[in-house]
């Protein structure tokens, strides 16, 4: 992750307005920016929290059922697997097989970066929320 690191709270609602919290994504200035430009055109609204520092903090204070970060996944499924309910992490990385299966083995979604697209991004997105909901 950069020094530039951003993270922010994904809300949403279902057409009937039935609000949910989503998400807290966790990467660079870059990577955040691309998802608050794909989330623009969708349903789910981005939410900025109080500070890049807090995410310990912001994800044992808050249920979130999905967490997507930048690359960096073992950091986050370290930081929440001590939690009473994690949540479902999707990396986004670069195109390399053995982190994919690497990721997939320790129960991570996986989504190659090129598939930062609403047609690769939400259904992983929805699919992850199905996941966590189903317990």
């Amino acid at each position: 992750m950069t020094s530039a690191a951003a993270q922010c709270r994904i809300s949403g609602g279902l057409k009937s307005g039935r609000a949910r919290q989503a998400a807290l994504v966790i990467g660079s200035a870059e990577f955040t920016s691309r998802l608050r430009d794909l989330f623009r055109h969708s349903r789910w609204e981005l939410a900025w929290p109080a500070a890049p520092e807090s995410t310990s903090e912001e994800l044992a204070r808050n249920e979130f059922p999905v967490v997507i970060c930048e690359g960096d996944w073992r950091n986050v499924t370290a930081r929440t697997s001590g939690l009473p309910n994690p949540p479902v992490v999707i990396t986004v990385g670069k195109s390399d097989p053995r982190t994919c299966q690497s990721a997939l083995d320790n129960g991570v979604l996986y989504l190659d970066e090129r598939g930062m697209r609403p047609g690769d991004l939400f259904p992983l997105l929805n699919h992850a929320w199905r996941i966590k909901n189903q317990d």
